[in-house]
């Protein structure tokens, strides 16, 4: 049986591990930035200007580039593309107003699903206990019965 302490104990590992490593997968300032902003030719697409692969998003890198070594921050960069595109060139959308909608409803679908999952598998083996189980009835036995059951086994086990 696993005690809670080695649980919690694993658990405490795996945060601090992730904690420390998340600056590794975080990047750079550059591919951060290009990651945050859509490439203006590929809207449509949604493709981030580090994905795209054709030459607006090769001209938007170097112009990042230029910001960066400018000493501009990643967040001054993309206010910069959002005034100049508006907010259609964000890869993702604010954490505010009716865009909130985008990053509540997942959270709120699944947690509404589990619970109906929940419900419906808890009524369906509710349900199907055997009616014995609560009650304090006695099983009794018809002689019989007992007597065909007698006669079967000394047929097999004479």
């Amino acid at each position: 049986m696993v005690k809670p302490r080695s649980i919690i104990a694993f658990l405490i590992t795996l945060i601090l591990f992730l904690l420390i490593s998340l600056p590794a997968f975080a990047g750079n300032l550059q591919s951060q930035v290009e990651n945050s902003i859509v490439c203006p030719a590929c809207i449509d697409e949604g493709m981030t200007v580090g994905t795209c692969g054709d030459s607006t998003a090769a001209q938007v890198r170097g112009d990042i580039r230029n910001k960066i070594s400018q000493g501009m921050t990643k967040q001054e960069i993309i206010n910069f593309y959002l005034d100049k595109y508006g907010e259609i060139i964000l890869a993702v959308p604010t954490k505010s107003g009716f865009n909130l909608t985008a990053w509540v409803t997942p959270f709120v679908a699944l947690t509404l699903a589990a619970f109906i999952i929940y419900r419906a598998l808890n009524q369906w083996v509710g349900n199907n206990k055997p009616a014995l189980a609560n009650s304090n009835a006695e099983i009794t036995y018809d002689d019989e019965y007992d007597e065909l059951l007698e006669d079967e086994i000394k047929k097999y086990f004479k």
